[in-house]
């Protein structure tokens, strides 16, 4: 049963809560789904491994060889970055790839 304690003031719930407050299953204020934030500090082991991943989750850098990495990217912004990553994969030791820039509309 995870339970956390607040680090900032959060809007949970239709509820403003003060820093400090304790949240999360067998409290006053339940946690809703997906609702774990960085600003929380997990209590038990549950609670502290939810914040860890929400905190690992949100430092991983971003994995231009996967198109899910792309997702929020402009399209000029996602060819290009496409474009570099193949042009070094290409590039052999001692060479350099030459990549242009998007042009933007």
């Amino acid at each position: 049963m995870p339970k956390y304690r607040l680090l900032a003031k959060h809007y949970m719930n239709d509820r403003l809560l003060d820093e400090g407050t304790i949240v999360g299953d067998e409290t006053s204020f339940p946690i809703p789904e997906g609702g774990v934030t960085p600003e929380m500090e997990g209590l038990d082991d549950e609670g502290k491994a939810a914040v860890k991943k929400v905190v690992e989750n949100l430092t991983k850098p971003l994995n231009t060889a996967s198109p899910l990495g792309l997702l929020f990217l402009e399209p000029e912004v996602q060819t290009a970055l496409l474009a570099m990553a193949k042009a070094q994969a290409g590039a052999g030791v001692g060479t350099q790839a030459k990549v242009e820039p998007a042009r933007v509309k």
